[in-house]
Protein backbone atom coordinates (compact mmCIF):
# COMPACT_ATOMS: atom_id res chain seq x y z
CA UNK A 1 0.00 0.00 0.00
CA UNK A 2 1.52 3.81 -1.05
CA UNK A 3 2.18 6.29 1.89
CA UNK A 4 -0.10 8.55 0.90
CA UNK A 5 -3.34 5.64 0.42
CA UNK A 6 -2.23 4.72 3.97
CA UNK A 7 -2.41 7.92 5.01
CA UNK A 8 -6.23 8.79 3.92
CA UNK A 9 -7.05 5.56 5.45
CA UNK A 10 -5.87 6.95 8.81
CA UNK A 11 -7.66 10.40 8.53
CA UNK A 12 -10.97 8.47 7.61
CA UNK A 13 -10.72 6.30 10.79
CA UNK A 14 -9.61 9.01 12.91
CA UNK A 15 -13.19 11.16 11.32
CA UNK A 16 -15.21 8.25 11.99
CA UNK A 17 -14.07 7.39 15.20
CA UNK A 18 -14.58 10.85 16.38
CA UNK A 19 -17.86 11.91 15.13
CA UNK A 20 -20.42 9.85 17.15
CA UNK A 21 -19.19 12.14 20.24
CA UNK A 22 -19.45 15.70 18.40
CA UNK A 23 -21.79 17.62 15.90
CA UNK A 24 -20.62 17.28 12.57
CA UNK A 25 -20.58 19.59 10.01
CA UNK A 26 -19.58 19.33 6.52
CA UNK A 27 -18.12 22.37 4.57
CA UNK A 28 -16.68 21.52 1.28
CA UNK A 29 -13.76 19.37 1.78
CA UNK A 30 -13.48 20.18 5.87
CA UNK A 31 -15.21 18.11 8.27
CA UNK A 32 -15.67 20.45 11.57
CA UNK A 33 -16.01 18.33 14.75
CA UNK A 34 -17.51 20.26 17.21
CA UNK A 35 -18.45 18.99 20.78
CA UNK A 36 -21.76 19.98 21.87
CA UNK A 37 -20.41 21.43 24.98
CA UNK A 38 -16.43 22.28 25.67
CA UNK A 39 -15.11 24.62 23.64
CA UNK A 40 -11.66 23.23 24.35
CA UNK A 41 -9.90 23.92 21.11
CA UNK A 42 -8.59 19.61 21.05
CA UNK A 43 -12.26 19.11 21.19
CA UNK A 44 -13.34 21.36 18.00
CA UNK A 45 -11.08 20.69 15.27
CA UNK A 46 -11.47 20.39 11.51
CA UNK A 47 -9.86 17.77 9.63
CA UNK A 48 -9.88 18.03 5.75
CA UNK A 49 -10.97 15.25 3.99
CA UNK A 50 -11.18 16.08 0.35
CA UNK A 51 -10.50 19.21 -1.97
CA UNK A 52 -10.34 22.77 0.09
CA UNK A 53 -11.32 25.97 -1.71
CA UNK A 54 -10.94 29.38 -0.33
CA UNK A 55 -14.72 29.87 0.00
CA UNK A 56 -14.84 26.89 1.71
CA UNK A 57 -12.10 28.34 4.19
CA UNK A 58 -14.13 31.28 4.57
CA UNK A 59 -17.42 29.68 5.38
CA UNK A 60 -15.83 27.72 7.80
CA UNK A 61 -14.30 30.18 9.91
CA UNK A 62 -17.83 32.06 9.71
CA UNK A 63 -19.01 28.66 11.59
CA UNK A 64 -16.38 28.49 13.99
CA UNK A 65 -17.46 31.97 15.10
CA UNK A 66 -21.09 30.99 15.37
CA UNK A 67 -20.71 28.32 16.93
CA UNK A 68 -18.48 30.18 19.55
CA UNK A 69 -15.45 28.34 19.15
CA UNK A 70 -11.76 28.87 18.32
CA UNK A 71 -10.40 27.42 14.72
CA UNK A 72 -8.23 24.73 14.80
CA UNK A 73 -6.84 22.33 12.23
CA UNK A 74 -5.67 19.44 12.45
CA UNK A 75 -4.44 17.54 9.14
CA UNK A 76 -1.56 15.47 7.43
CA UNK A 77 0.09 17.84 4.81
CA UNK A 78 0.74 15.17 2.23
CA UNK A 79 -3.50 14.67 1.62
CA UNK A 80 -3.89 18.39 1.82
CA UNK A 81 -0.40 20.29 0.53
CA UNK A 82 -2.14 23.38 -0.18
CA UNK A 83 -3.93 24.14 2.89
CA UNK A 84 -1.24 25.20 4.99
CA UNK A 85 -0.79 28.04 2.98
CA UNK A 86 -4.33 28.89 2.91
CA UNK A 87 -4.70 29.27 6.57
CA UNK A 88 -1.07 31.21 6.99
CA UNK A 89 -3.33 33.76 4.49
CA UNK A 90 -6.01 33.66 6.67
CA UNK A 91 -3.53 34.32 10.31
CA UNK A 92 -3.58 31.21 11.62
CA UNK A 93 -0.51 29.79 12.75
CA UNK A 94 1.64 26.07 12.82
CA UNK A 95 1.62 25.44 16.40
CA UNK A 96 2.50 21.95 16.27
CA UNK A 97 4.16 19.05 13.68
CA UNK A 98 4.41 15.45 14.78
CA UNK A 99 5.61 12.25 13.30
CA UNK A 100 2.93 9.82 12.47
CA UNK A 101 4.01 6.30 13.29
CA UNK A 102 2.06 3.55 12.54
CA UNK A 103 1.92 -0.62 13.58
CA UNK A 104 0.45 -3.29 11.95
CA UNK A 105 -1.23 -6.43 13.74
CA UNK A 106 1.20 -8.27 11.88
CA UNK A 107 4.65 -6.95 12.61
CA UNK A 108 3.39 -7.12 15.96
CA UNK A 109 5.21 -8.68 18.90
CA UNK A 110 3.09 -8.70 22.02
CA UNK A 111 5.46 -8.23 25.00
CA UNK A 112 4.15 -8.44 28.47
CA UNK A 113 2.85 -5.89 30.16
CA UNK A 114 0.20 -7.64 32.89
CA UNK A 115 2.63 -6.63 36.05
CA UNK A 116 2.59 -2.71 35.43
CA UNK A 117 -0.85 -2.26 33.32
CA UNK A 118 -4.13 -3.10 32.47
CA UNK A 119 -7.43 -2.52 30.71
CA UNK A 120 -9.11 -0.03 32.57
CA UNK A 121 -12.13 -0.56 34.82
CA UNK A 122 -14.85 2.16 35.52
CA UNK A 123 -12.75 2.78 38.81
CA UNK A 124 -9.87 3.46 37.35
CA UNK A 125 -10.74 6.47 35.26
CA UNK A 126 -11.09 9.07 38.10
CA UNK A 127 -7.15 8.23 39.48
CA UNK A 128 -6.34 7.88 35.41
CA UNK A 129 -7.77 11.15 34.59
CA UNK A 130 -5.75 13.02 37.35
CA UNK A 131 -2.27 11.22 36.43
CA UNK A 132 -2.98 12.82 32.98
CA UNK A 133 -3.80 15.44 34.55
CA UNK A 134 -0.25 15.81 36.21
CA UNK A 135 1.33 14.42 33.39
CA UNK A 136 0.47 16.78 30.75
CA UNK A 137 0.14 19.89 33.14
CA UNK A 138 -3.30 20.77 33.49
CA UNK A 139 -7.26 19.61 33.20
CA UNK A 140 -7.99 17.03 30.35
CA UNK A 141 -11.09 17.59 27.94
CA UNK A 142 -14.10 15.07 28.62
CA UNK A 143 -14.81 13.44 31.93
CA UNK A 144 -15.09 9.85 33.33
CA UNK A 145 -18.58 9.84 32.50
CA UNK A 146 -18.03 10.53 29.08
CA UNK A 147 -15.51 8.08 28.63
CA UNK A 148 -17.19 5.40 30.01
CA UNK A 149 -20.05 5.73 27.73
CA UNK A 150 -17.70 5.77 24.80
CA UNK A 151 -15.70 2.70 26.38
CA UNK A 152 -19.25 0.74 26.93
CA UNK A 153 -19.39 1.24 23.10
CA UNK A 154 -16.31 0.20 22.10
CA UNK A 155 -15.76 3.26 20.36
CA UNK A 156 -12.70 4.06 23.05
CA UNK A 157 -10.26 1.91 24.52
CA UNK A 158 -8.40 2.61 27.40
CA UNK A 159 -5.46 1.43 29.72
CA UNK A 160 -3.91 2.47 32.90
CA UNK A 161 -0.74 1.68 34.39
CA UNK A 162 0.07 1.04 38.28
CA UNK A 163 2.32 0.48 40.83
CA UNK A 164 0.39 -1.62 43.47
CA UNK A 165 -2.76 0.28 44.34
CA UNK A 166 -1.30 3.40 42.89
CA UNK A 167 -2.54 4.89 39.40
CA UNK A 168 -0.15 6.05 37.44
CA UNK A 169 -0.37 6.71 33.68
CA UNK A 170 -2.98 6.19 31.63
CA UNK A 171 -3.63 6.02 27.99
CA UNK A 172 -6.47 5.91 25.46
CA UNK A 173 -7.33 4.01 21.46
CA UNK A 174 -9.72 5.59 19.54
CA UNK A 175 -10.57 5.04 16.22
CA UNK A 176 -12.80 2.34 14.41
CA UNK A 177 -12.26 -1.34 14.73
CA UNK A 178 -9.52 -1.77 12.10
CA UNK A 179 -7.81 1.19 13.09
CA UNK A 180 -7.15 3.14 15.98
CA UNK A 181 -4.91 6.11 17.21
CA UNK A 182 -3.18 5.79 20.73
CA UNK A 183 -3.49 8.79 22.11
CA UNK A 184 -3.01 10.74 25.54
CA UNK A 185 -0.44 8.72 26.94
CA UNK A 186 1.03 10.24 30.08
CA UNK A 187 3.00 8.68 33.46
CA UNK A 188 3.19 10.42 36.55
CA UNK A 189 6.61 12.62 36.82
CA UNK A 190 7.77 10.17 39.75
CA UNK A 191 6.72 6.92 37.44
CA UNK A 192 8.24 8.29 34.28
CA UNK A 193 11.51 6.30 32.77
CA UNK A 194 10.42 3.01 34.59
CA UNK A 195 8.23 1.10 31.76
CA UNK A 196 4.79 2.18 32.38
CA UNK A 197 3.95 4.20 29.19
CA UNK A 198 5.23 1.13 27.32
CA UNK A 199 3.04 -1.43 29.48
CA UNK A 200 -0.10 1.48 28.95
CA UNK A 201 0.92 0.59 25.02
CA UNK A 202 1.51 -2.72 24.91
CA UNK A 203 -2.09 -2.92 26.99
CA UNK A 204 -3.99 -0.99 24.32
CA UNK A 205 -2.49 -2.55 21.43
CA UNK A 206 -3.64 -6.10 22.83
CA UNK A 207 -6.95 -5.10 23.13
CA UNK A 208 -7.11 -3.27 19.76
CA UNK A 209 -5.39 -6.60 17.55
CA UNK A 210 -7.34 -9.08 19.52
CA UNK A 211 -10.40 -7.29 18.94
CA UNK A 212 -9.93 -7.21 15.32
CA UNK A 213 -7.43 -4.11 14.70
CA UNK A 214 -4.84 -4.30 12.21
CA UNK A 215 -3.28 -1.33 12.04
CA UNK A 216 -2.69 0.86 14.99
CA UNK A 217 -0.93 4.55 15.05
CA UNK A 218 0.13 7.68 17.45
CA UNK A 219 2.23 10.84 16.83
CA UNK A 220 4.62 11.63 19.67
CA UNK A 221 4.74 14.69 21.63
CA UNK A 222 8.70 15.01 21.43
CA UNK A 223 11.57 12.64 21.64
CA UNK A 224 11.72 10.97 24.52
CA UNK A 225 7.78 9.86 23.67
CA UNK A 226 8.99 8.49 19.99
CA UNK A 227 11.92 6.34 21.48
CA UNK A 228 9.05 4.74 23.36
CA UNK A 229 6.83 3.93 20.63
CA UNK A 230 9.76 2.79 18.77
CA UNK A 231 10.98 0.37 21.21
CA UNK A 232 7.10 -0.88 20.64
CA UNK A 233 7.63 -1.21 16.91
CA UNK A 234 6.10 1.74 15.82
CA UNK A 235 7.53 3.14 12.62
CA UNK A 236 6.99 6.90 10.90
CA UNK A 237 5.40 6.95 7.53
CA UNK A 238 4.41 10.72 7.70
CA UNK A 239 3.43 13.77 9.52
CA UNK A 240 0.60 15.74 11.43
CA UNK A 241 0.60 19.50 11.55
CA UNK A 242 -1.86 21.72 13.94
CA UNK A 243 -2.87 25.18 12.83
CA UNK A 244 -4.67 27.55 14.96
CA UNK A 245 -5.25 31.16 15.81
CA UNK A 246 -2.07 32.40 17.51
CA UNK A 247 -2.08 33.16 21.48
Amino acid sequence: MKQIELLAQIRDSLVEGLSPGRIVERVGGFVYLRHASDSMKWLNQTIPVGPVTEANLDSLLVRYRETDRVPFFEFFPDLAPNLPTMLEAHGLTKFNEMPIMTLRRSDWSKKPYEEQAHSATFDDLKPGFEALSEAFGGPLPGGTEELWRAMETGRILAAVGYCGDEIVAMGQAVGTREIRELAGIGTRAAWRRQGFAAAVIESLLDQHFSSGGVLAWLTPGDDGAESVYSGCGFKSVGKQVCYGVPD
